[in-house]
């Protein structure tokens, strides 16, 4: 499902400008969708940012594809084991920061918040070398 085409949420995933800071360019990006949206959330990694604004709790999150990353030593600290491949080491990453977000929860609660029906997750069509997840509060 596009993320964009839910009800009640408005996205943006644009790449930095040569020169542009993220947090700053993230915000101003932020301002552009927020409107009467009482939720929002940023991401930011390497070039590119990704921002939320929702009618519900929302967390988003952008990951840049990192090679040489230490990502089964990442994962077997995080959660105690490690996914198959480093494919679905960053999704479920994105998933586990976009979750915290949404849910205001700490590490520990990936499991539980994953089989609560309240919850709509989907991943974001993000541009080779990154991965993204977007999740949100049913209400």
């Amino acid at each position: 499902m596009d993320p964009r085409a839910l009800p009640g949420v408005a996205i943006t995933i644009r790449a930095l400008p040569p020169g542009a800071e993220q947090s700053a360019f993230a915000h101003a990006a932020l301002d552009e969708i927020r409107a009467d949206h009482a939720f929002t959330s940023i991401s930011h990694s390497g070039d590119l940012i990704a921002v939320a604004a929702a009618d519900v709790p929302v967390g988003i999150d952008v990951e840049a594809t990192k090679p040489g990353r230490p990502w089964k030593g990442i994962a077997i600290r995080t959660w105690g084991d490690a996914p198959p491949t480093e494919e679905e080491f960053y999704e479920l990453w994105t998933l586990h920061e976009a979750l915290i977000k949404a849910r205001g929860e700490g590490l520990s609660t990936l499991d539980r918040a994953l089989s609560s029906v309240n919850l709509t997750v989907t991943p974001l069509d993000v541009p080779p070398g990154y991965k993204g997840t977007l999740v949100l509060e049913k209400s």
